[in-house]
């Protein structure tokens, strides 16, 4: 005989809705933020676009190599800890902006920003998972997947959007 359907409790959904609603002010912050950066660091310091735009390319490509690394970390200490700390790290990068004004400095804290959301989008998903009860069927996990790849895609285009119209 087969045990009867477990349902969420209503904490269990706003958890979820939570969680879905902060990658979707991730993701819409991240394609903003990316543009903008670009803009901010020309208005800020005396570097050239093509200057700041190489600055940007290159502490990017610096992020590259780490996903393999993030899974380690992911499976070691938790995808929470791991996400929380990706967190952290875009804010500390981001609240650098403020400070940077030379070269390495900016390289340094875009390459810490960058770093963050490399981490966040690397682990997120696997507390997505995380999130997703034993009493799930494979569907219902399915489904919260894509719903985790819809809400950044939407929020990365919406973010992108904005900020070229701004």
């Amino acid at each position: 005989m087969t045990e009867p359907k477990k349902t969420r409790t209503s904490t269990d959904r706003r958890s979820l809705f939570g969680f879905f609603m902060a990658l979707s002010i991730d993701a819409l912050g991240t394609g903003l933020f990316v543009p903008v950066s670009l803009l901010f660091f020309t208005r800020t310091t005396t570097l050239s676009l093509s200057k700041v735009g190489i600055l940007l390319s290159l502490a990017t490509m610096a992020t590259l190599p780490l996903p393999p690394v993030i899974g380690t970390l992911v499976d070691r200490f938790g995808a929470r800890r791991i996400v929380e700390s990706a967190l952290l790290c875009q804010a500390a990068g981001s609240f650098g902006y403020l400070v940077a004004h030379r070269p390495l400095s900016i390289f340094v804290m875009v390459l810490l920003t960058t770093a963050g959301s490399r981490f966040f989008w690397c682990s997120v998903f696997t507390l997505a998972g995380d999130l997703s009860h034993a009493q799930d069927d494979r569907e219902q996990q399915d489904r919260r997947f894509a719903f985790v790849g819809m809400f950044q895609s939407a929020g990365f285009g919406l973010g992108g959007t904005a900020s070229g119209l701004l």
